[in-house]
């Protein structure tokens, strides 16, 4: 019993809207991911270590979710072994079905201010992307934390959302009100 209520889980923190009848937005913490990572450094005991050894992984015991707003590029690249092993081994230690960290193939790149950032996507929502971002959109990427290898941090991205720029955002604010009246 206990395990299928931890696949339960599983299944509806890393399954994306379109396979779960409900994706749970709320339950991500809205951030950035310069702050995630800071905060990180801040308390990782293994940091010194992880800058020595480039083979070096960190494993998050815990289900860490956020959102973060970032710039959109139309660039992907094949997961490196590394990742995906983090990937695989965090599935792992949590007791999450390891066939989960195969849906994690690809990675897009997405910049924030400067810093640009590789964060791993289920291919299911590789479809979606194709049909509703283009280079330069920004988005809001639902992620969870991972671990770290080496000094770079492992996130895997559980769906997006395209942000409205302030423009379209009063545009569609006025128009409901229109509606409502």
């Amino acid at each position: 019993m206990r395990k299928l209520r931890i696949i339960g889980i599983a299944l509806s923190v890393l399954l994306p809207a379109s396979w779960s009848a409900e994706f749970q937005f709320a339950s991500y913490t809205q951030t950035t991911l310069q702050d995630i990572i800071a905060e990180e450094q801040r308390h990782s005991s293994v940091q010194t270590a992880a800058e020595t050894h480039a083979g070096f992984i960190h494993l998050e015991c815990q289900v860490s979710k956020y959102r973060v707003l970032c710039r959109y590029s139309d660039i992907r690249r094949v997961i490196s072994k590394k990742k995906s092993n983090v990937i695989r081994l965090w599935t792992e230690t949590l007791n999450i079905d390891p066939q989960l960290a195969s849906i994690y193939r690809q990675e897009i790149r997405v910049t924030e201010g400067n810093t640009v950032h590789w964060i791993p996507m289920q291919e299911p929502l590789f479809q979606h992307i194709n049909q509703e971002l283009v280079k330069d959109d920004m988005i809001e990427i639902f992620i969870i934390l991972t671990g770290k290898v080496g000094s770079e941090f492992v996130f895997i991205a559980t769906e997006f959302q395209k942000s409205l720029s302030s423009d379209k955002k009063l545009v569609k604010a006025t128009a409901l009100r229109r509606t409502m009246l």
